[in-house]
């Protein structure tokens, strides 16, 4: 049927392109008002183009007029559909480049799109097909099919195979809209309680209809209620005198808001781990034992025994809680040396359950420009998820047995396939927050330094793992990967990559070097026109003989912005790049563009 389809599309195309350059000039004679400024001679121009002879610089040979060149017959196309149509507009490419104008409605089907500035949709075609835009500043499209809503206007894009357009999508791009009831800003920090001096990284999340959406992260602002606590500057926060502030991210123009309150204390020594018989209750505690001793004692002076502090829907999910079992509140203990307050899943049944009957486990988590696992109590009977039920596999029938060979090649096919659908869920899990990454792939190490980048360009889809369950961070990059890794990221057609110059090579499968790879993410600075003023000196490395001189700029410009990395030595320009490398590489370049 789809086969069908599709050869009933390519008959409907060469009806409508020939209908496209015979109707103005059928309906011109009949009414010489339609044709407004065009002359009799553009008149013959456009009803000989049929019979036209294309040349190899893209003008035309035209029976009984000559050579005329492409900017000629897209300048009386234009002018025609004005005429014709009012509601043409001038923005529109000029035709034929374009597929069709309001008014002309094509033999092929098609399906409008709405969206908003800065979405991502997907087209749900899978990437067998080949996808075009015609208006990529206004919309792009990528070759799995994911429309990138860029600015407002309205973009075509058309969907064919092998050559034969079968459907457009007419995808119209709105300013971008903050709906309270369809966005939420979600502010992190790491922690709350900071002593003075004391810096710390904080982030704030888009989520729209409880999805992360990365591309709106551009809009969001921080700011700091009392600067003589604590100040704010390009995402770090710098605790500057004593006292409570609240630090919020928000929206500005909006009611999108998430704030957080923040305490700056003086600097004290850590207490010493006590050792029994040493008071074991909350240390500011004035008398001991008329109370029941911490942490059997559910709150003491100046720890409110209501204090439950609002966390999203969010943060339960990406610790795996069902909100509407669980409360998430603090809970004082000691740990590592000194009274902590331990984020605690209260169960809401039972909200008086003693410490003894919690267990600790950890999340890992950015804190401090680094990862670190942050400690968290659930209840010991916290229940699990409850594992798929085997399915039975059916006796064969006594005609339907194969051979030993056959039967252990589908056992192994149905291993293989097993496996794949199991690490499909794994990967859906880590997307959706519920799993990290090292837990998907086993060849990852969530301590390493590469891990930011891998979950950076996970997340985003940007790399994907292998069936295998691996990620591969040590296979090493082609010209041809890094490619595809940056036009994902870009949201660019590949034709339309290319003309970036971005990056230039004659063998896409040769393996890229870390001297390459700086020329290309400088090429892609300079073409988002960044600032790429900063250079780094190379008198400190052993190897800088080894260093091509036409990648000297570049190397300098990378190592000054954090892009690659050198030990204190060396610098290795002609060593490979691996899956691990340019992740990491990735992830960096984003944080210094944006």
């Amino acid at each position: 049927m789809k086969k069908s389809l599709k050869l009933l599309s390519a008959a409907f195309v060469a009806v409508m392109l020939l209908t496209a350059v015979a109707t103005p000039v059928a309906m011109a004679a009949s009414s010489t008002t339609t044709t407004g400024s065009l002359s009799a001679l553009d008149l013959y121009i456009l009803e000989q183009l049929p019979n036209a002879i294309p040349l190899s610089n893209g003008s035309y040979m035209i029976p009984n007029v000559g050579v005329v060149t492409a900017e000629k017959i897209q300048d009386l196309y234009s002018r025609y559909w004005g005429t014709l149509y009012p509601s043409y507009k001038p923005g529109y490419p000029t035709y034929p480049n374009y597929p069709f104008y309001p008014g002309v409605a094509p033999s092929i089907s098609v399906i409008d799109v709405n969206m908003n500035q800065y979405d991502v949709k997907n087209l749900g075609l899978g990437d067998s097909y080949t996808y075009i835009s015609y208006a990529s500043t206004v919309a792009s499209v990528d070759e799995s099919g994911n429309v990138y809503a860029v600015a407002p206007g309205e973009a075509i894009i058309s969907v064919s195979d092998n050559g034969v357009v079968w459907m457009y999508i007419r995808v119209t791009v709105t300013a971008v809209v903050f709906d309270e009831g369809d966005y939420e800003v979600d502010l992190i920090l790491p922690k709350t309680l900071l002593t003075i001096g004391e810096k710390i990284s904080v982030y704030a999340r888009l989520l729209k209809d409880g999805v992360y959406s990365y591309h709106g992260l551009k809009y969001i602002e921080f700011s700091v209620e009392d600067t003589d606590v604590a100040v704010i500057k390009d995402g770090v926060l710098e605790a500057v005198g004593i006292g409570t502030t609240k630090v919020s991210a928000y929206i500005p123009d909006t009611g999108l808001i998430d704030t957080v309150e923040v305490q700056v204390i003086n600097k004290v020594e850590k207490p010493s781990t006590p050792s029994t018989p040493s008071y074991p209750f909350y240390p500011e505690y004035p008398f001991y034992p008329e109370y029941p001793f911490y942490p059997d004692y559910p709150f003491y002076p100046g720890i409110g025994n209501n204090w439950y502090p609002s966390f999203s829907t969010n943060y339960y999910a990406w610790l795996g809680l069902d909100a509407k079992l669980y409360t998430l509140t603090y809970k004082m203990m000691f740990y590592q040396g000194q009274w902590q307050q331990i984020l605690t899943a209260m169960p809401k049944d039972n909200p008086g359950l003693p410490l003894s009957e919690y267990t600790m486990q950890y999340k890992l988590m950015y804190k401090d420009g680094e990862w670190t696992y942050m400690p968290y109590l659930v209840p010991k009977n916290a229940p699990s998820e409850k594992p798929e039920e085997p399915v039975t596999p059916e006796v064969p029938k006594e005609e339907d047995k194969l051979s030993k060979e056959e039967q252990e090649a589908i056992k192994k096919a149905e291993e293989e396939a097993k496996k794949l659908a199991e690490l499909k869920k794994l990967i859906a899990k880590a997307l959706e927050g519920k799993l990290e990454w090292y837990e998907v792939y086993t060849d990852l190490n969530g301590d390493a330094s590469y891990y930011n980048g891998v979950e950076f360009v996970l997340n985003n889809q940007y790399l994907t793992g292998k069936d295998n369950g691996k990620f591969g961070t040590k296979d090493a990059m082609t010209f041809d990967d890094v490619k595809a890794l940056l036009i994902k990221y870009l949201g660019l057609p590949s034709a339309e990559f290319d003309k970036t110059g971005i990056l230039t090579y004659e063998d896409g499968k040769k393996e890229i070097t870390r001297q390459e790879i700086t020329k290309a993410f400088y090429n892609l600075a300079v073409y988002l026109k960044e600032d790429v003023s900063g250079r780094a000196s190379f008198a400190r490395y052993n190897d800088k003989n080894q260093l091509s001189g036409e990648y000297s700029d570049s190397f300098a410009w990378a190592i000054k912005n954090n892009i690659i990395i050198t030990n204190s030595k060396k610098m290795t320009p002609k060593g490979n790049v691996t899956r691990g490398d340019l992740a990491r590489m990735l992830y960096r370049f984003d944080i210094f563009a944006n």
